[in-house]
C-alpha cells in the first residue's frame, strides 16, 4: 500500500487529484453524511484513491466537491463517525476483503511492481536511505542513475 501525506500550504490539491485521476484512480471521500454510498456497497473494480479528514473536522469542502465517490462506514447508534485510525482500518479491511473474494478484479501487483515496492521499502527503512543510495552512485558511476530509475522512485 502507498500512502502519500500532502499538506494542502505546500501542495495544490487539485494538482494530486488531477494526477491521481490521470493514473485511472477514482477520488472516494468518507464522510459520514446520508447521502454517500454504504461501505459494503462500494464498487472495488476500479482504482481507487480513498481520503480521509481529522477527525473533528472531517474532509474539507474542497475534497468532498471533487469526489467521484462519497463513502461511510454503517454506524448504528448516536456517534456520527469513527476516529480516523479506526475509520481507515475499517475502510481498508472491508475493501481488501471484497478484493480478495472477487476473483474477476485484477489487484495483483506484477513481479517488477513488487520488486519495486520492496526496493522502496528498504530505502524509507534505512535512516537516510535516499542520501546513502546517492553517496553510493557518486562513488560508483559505472551505476548510471537512468539504469536505476525503473525500480527506485526517486
Amino acid at each position: 500500500m502507498d500512502v502519500n501525506i500532502y499538506a494542502e500550504k505546500e501542495t495544490q490539491p487539485n494538482d494530486f487529484i488531477a494526477d491521481l485521476r490521470s493514473e485511472g484512480y477514482q477520488i472516494v471521500a468518507t464522510t459520514p453524511d446520508a447521502e454517500s454510498c454504504d461501505l459494503d456497497q462500494f464498487d472495488i473494480s476500479h482504482k481507487a484513491a480513498i481520503f480521509f479528514g481529522r477527525e473533528k473536522e472531517g474532509l474539507s469542502m474542497h475534497f468532498l466537491e471533487h469526489a467521484d465517490v462519497r463513502l461511510k462506514i454503517p454506524i448504528i447508534g448516536f456517534t456520527k463517525s469513527f476516529n480516523v485510525s479506526v475509520a481507515a482500518g475499517i475502510v481498508l479491511y472491508s475493501l481488501t476483503k471484497k478484493l480478495r473474494d472477487r476473483i474477476d478484479v485484477n489487484w495483483s501487483l506484477t513481479e517488477e511492481e513488487k520488486f519495486q515496492k520492496k526496493i522502496n521499502w528498504y530505502l524509507r527503512s534505512i535512516p537516510n536511505g535516499q542520501r546513502l543510495l546517492n553517496a553510493y552512485l557518486k562513488d560508483h558511476p559505472e551505476l548510471a542513475r537512468k539504469d536505476l530509475e525503473h525500480i527506485i522512485n526517486y
